[in-house]
């Protein structure tokens, strides 16, 4: 049985995607005020966007430096991100349980 595999573009293509949704998102709150501040999405899109590169460039072979480097970028725009959207003054999610 033959497993279909698509090639490396289908990552460039998602990255051209991600790249083009924010400069879209960007230009609609600059020039219309629509949607959330280009601020507010940077760090979950650029998460996101980390993990593509790291995925594209193992696909041309291992390269471990660049591997811990973007994992690491992702990880701390991901905890940057939801530190943006957690509540402030919430209770623990213990404290909300127990009661």
């Amino acid at each position: 049985m033959t497993v279909w595999s698509p090639g490396p573009w289908v990552l460039d293509l998602v990255i051209a995607a991600m790249v083009l949704e924010w400069a879209g998102l960007w230009w609609l709150h600059r020039t219309r005020g629509w949607g959330p501040p280009p601020a507010d999405l940077a760090p979950g899109l650029g998460a996101g966007l980390a993990l593509m590169l790291l995925c594209r460039l193992n696909l041309q072979g291992p390269l471990e430096p660049a591997t811990w480097l973007l994992l690491a970028v992702s990880g701390v725009l991901h905890v940057l991100d939801l530190m943006r959207r957690w509540p402030r003054g919430v209770a623990s999610l213990s404290a909300q349980v127990s009661r």
